[in-house]
């Protein structure tokens, strides 16, 4: 019995982690189901752009991504609350 838990939990874990692509970077593994997966998609965009705007400093298009009156809260800096400020 203990030995089906441990493989029921290696397979589960097995297909929540990403796989690997040939490139070497990770491919994220989506629903089977479109509505889901469009979902799934369209949040995976959401955070790649993210990454990149972040790895560029850009943080306009950061706010951008949020809400149209987004405001940025970084640690040990100060807080506005308008975009102006």
């Amino acid at each position: 019995m203990r030995l089906a838990v441990i493989l029921l939990c290696a397979a589960i874990a097995g297909s929540i982690a990403p796989a690997k692509a040939a490139s070497g970077e990770a491919t994220i593994a989506f629903s089977a189901d479109p509505a889901i997966a469009g979902r799934q998609r369209a949040a995976y965009a959401v955070v790649h752009q993210y990454e990149q705007y972040l790895n560029a400093a850009d943080t306009e298009r950061i706010l951008d991504l949020f809400a149209p009156q987004s405001v940025a809260e970084w640690n040990d800096k100060p807080t506005f609350a308008t975009r102006d400020q």
